[in-house]
């Protein structure tokens, strides 16, 4: 058997096992890591997915765009 390198083209079995949800962490300069963070988000990750940023700040842009124009006094 030849020393190959394990990717995702070479054998996609053990890949796959490997960055399954519920698999064990990897070291972080392991080649199966990006694939193995996105079948197992973090808490953190989760509920940062879940904030909505877009209504606050279309209420805000709504408001600076009809909000605040100069007064012109005429004394």
């Amino acid at each position: 058997m030849r020393n190959e390198k394990l990717t995702k083209q070479t054998n996609p079995t053990l890949w796959n096992e490997m960055t399954r949800k519920g698999a064990p962490k990897p070291l972080g300069s392991s080649a199966t890591w990006n694939d193995w963070a996105a079948n197992n988000p973090t808490p953190q990750a989760i509920a940062l997915g879940n904030v909505d940023i877009v209504t606050p700040i279309m209420g805000t842009m709504t408001a600076i765009s009809k909000g605040a124009r100069p007064v012109n006094y005429n004394y």
